[in-house]
């Protein structure tokens, strides 16, 4: 009477496949974690450089803008009657005054750009009440980020007058050790890496063109 109904495969998993099955989407949840983690840590990583680089624009934007403002300010030493225009630069540094005054609307600023063992450093003072090197009240130093060092070149008349050279410093050799003018531009080689800056070729170039070279009398 009683009949054994047979029990079709269709109607469930065996114990093999649902093994086969747990072990797949284990898989396949690692793979996606992994592809996760990995997409965010790259993210990460490219929105710190993008960061990197703005903020690098930012500073090189206006250190451009602070040498195309470069202004002839000239001041007398105490107890001297010559005037001196107040520009000092080298290979390794640069000293001048500019008209870009962030914050100060108006105003003159010294700057100072310069190598160091930490970096590109670089800074700037109000030039209230005149010039007294001693006596500057330098804000906080800056490092130019994503660079280790610069070499800075300088144009200006020829012996002849006649066309441009590039110099080493200013005042170059030809002005002596008193500047009459300030450099038509000042040309910045940025480097990645510190090493004998001669020996490379810059990551980064920078261009100044200067308005204004002719010294005025102090105020």
């Amino acid at each position: 009477m009683d009949r054994l109904i047979p029990v079709s495969r269709s109607a469930g998993f065996t114990l093999l496949e649902l093994l086969l099955a747990l072990s797949l989407s284990a898989l396949l949840l690692s793979v996606l974690a992994y592809a996760s983690n990995t997409m965010s840590t790259q993210w990460s990583r490219q929105n710190e450089l993008l960061q990197d680089d703005v903020e690098q624009a930012l500073y090189l934007l206006r250190l451009e803008r602070a040498l195309q403002g470069m202004y002839p300010y000239t001041y007398r030493r105490e107890g001297e009657s010559q005037s001196l225009l107040l520009v000092a630069g080298s290979e390794d540094a640069l000293t001048w005054v500019s008209t870009l005054s962030p914050g100060r609307m108006g105003m003159l600023n010294v700057w100072r750009l310069r190598n160091s063992d930490a970096g590109i450093l670089l800074d700037r003072a109000p030039l209230a009440g005149g010039f007294a090197e001693e006596t500057m009240n330098w804000g906080s130093t800056e490092i130019i980020p994503g660079f280790a060092a610069i070499r800075i070149r300088y144009a200006g008349l020829s012996r002849t007058g006649k066309e441009l050279e590039w110099f080493d410093s200013w005042p170059s050799r030809s002005e002596g050790e008193i500047a009459q003018e300030l450099p038509r531009a000042v040309h910045i080689a940025f480097f990645r890496h510190k090493q004998v800056v001669q020996e490379q070729q810059a990551d980064l170039d920078l261009m100044a063109l200067i308005k204004a070279v002719t010294p005025q009398a102090a105020g």
